[in-house]
């Protein structure tokens, strides 16, 4: 566009007050191209950093567990589930003392059960 609007200029195709006015546009139409770059670029790098550390950061839980002495089971349980783990009587095994978890797994399991569940592919797959 800088290129065809100089040729105008200097053809006498355009009066030199246009020119001034279609340059100072184009100038802040490539000084907002360039920020959007700049801005896009700074956030594909911070994405990229991102995904690199959380793959530092992944921590294979089976393995840590089978690895980790009692103590540091004990750890492991505390961070994953603050507010502990309580032996369900009626269910005969430890859940999350957290009711909202149980609760949305009760929910679900009903729908699994009953047939109406929209959610069959969501989950963790097969071989963990």
């Amino acid at each position: 566009m800088n290129q065809k609007l100089i040729r105008a200029k200097l053809q006498g195709e355009i009066s030199a007050e246009d020119f001034q006015t279609f340059k100072a546009s184009i100038t802040g139409e490539t000084a907002r191209i360039n920020e959007q770059i700049i801005a896009l670029d700074a956030e594909r790098s911070t994405m990229q950093d991102l995904c690199q550390q959380a793959e530092v950061q992944t921590l294979d839980l089976v393995l840590a567990w089978q690895r980790a002495n009692a103590n540091q089971r004990q750890e492991l349980v505390r961070g994953l589930f603050p507010k502990g783990l309580h032996f369900s009587h009626e269910k005969k095994f430890f859940e999350p003392a957290n009711t909202v978890i149980r609760d949305m797994q009760l929910r679900w399991l009903e729908k699994f059960l009953a047939g109406k569940d929209d959610d069959s592919l969501v989950g963790v797959p097969d071989g963990i």
